[in-house]
């Protein structure tokens, strides 16, 4: 059988590189999500319990006032860090979702050329072993020829 050669073979090929670099570069934004998401979780637990001290600290009896102002600018600079950390991770999401679609779209270009150098082999098998019935056939009629020409002579 003729050795197939796909003529989309380095298109394939580059369409595969993509597809992978596209993998990568989701995964990392995937891991940055990650890092956001433990960082957001550190910052509203951080604030929850100045929360907690500062509902203790103005319980009935001596009040800390120095303190609990001290306790509020910094649960005001908390929510500052909790509200860009929400910013930031809305963006991320549309960042994340872009990189989805653009995975998709490399993967499906990639298995649009992989199912044509299917077809296309399957083709060329299928042409291969109609070439050899042909050769078998006229091998046949050769030999049928043949022995009909020495029985008839």
């Amino acid at each position: 059988m003729a050795q197939f050669h796909f003529r989309l073979d380095a298109v394939l090929r580059l369409r595969r590189e993509e597809r992978d670099r596209r993998r990568q570069e989701l995964a990392a934004a995937l891991a940055a999500e990650q890092l956001l998401a433990a960082q957001l979780s550190r910052v509203q637990a951080e604030r929850l319990q100045l929360q907690q001290y500062m509902t203790q600290a103005a319980a009935p009896g001596q009040v800390p006032v120095e303190n609990l102002l001290d306790a509020r600018r910094y649960e005001l600079v908390l929510a500052a860090q909790e509200k860009h950390l929400q910013e930031q991770w809305s963006k991320l999401a549309a960042e994340i979702e872009r990189r989805r679609q653009g995975l998709m779209q490399a993967d499906t270009a990639v298995k649009v050329l992989e199912k044509l150098r299917e077809r296309r082999l399957t083709q060329q098998k299928q042409e291969e072993a109609r070439r050899l019935a042909r050769q078998a056939d006229e091998l046949v009629t050769m030999r049928i020829s043949s022995t009909e020409k020495e029985h008839s002579g």
